[in-house]
């Protein structure tokens, strides 16, 4: 799994423009780290799977991120805007 997901970023960084780069990359460590979070809290504190709240936790931590100063992450686009 660990490689699919390496390859697969890997290959999606090699085609972003070089001022987005450093943004793409906080934005998948961002969700990664939500992914596993929330993993974690289905298998351990028994709550139920809902992605509709993942993605309200990643676009709500990636503007906290903003707020704090990370401007890599401004000119992306939040989680579910289609993209």
């Amino acid at each position: 799994m660990d490689t699919i997901f390496d390859a697969w970023w890997g290959n999606t960084s090699s085609v972003v423009p070089e001022l987005q780069k450093k943004g793409l990359n906080s934005l998948v460590m961002l969700g990664a780290w939500t992914l596993w979070t929330h993993r974690n809290g289905i298998v351990f504190d028994g709550l139920s799977p809902n992605l509709n709240r993942a993605i309200t936790i990643t676009n709500e931590e990636k503007r906290l991120s903003e707020m704090a100063g990370t401007r890599s992450l401004s000119s992306l686009p939040s989680a579910g805007d289609g993209v």
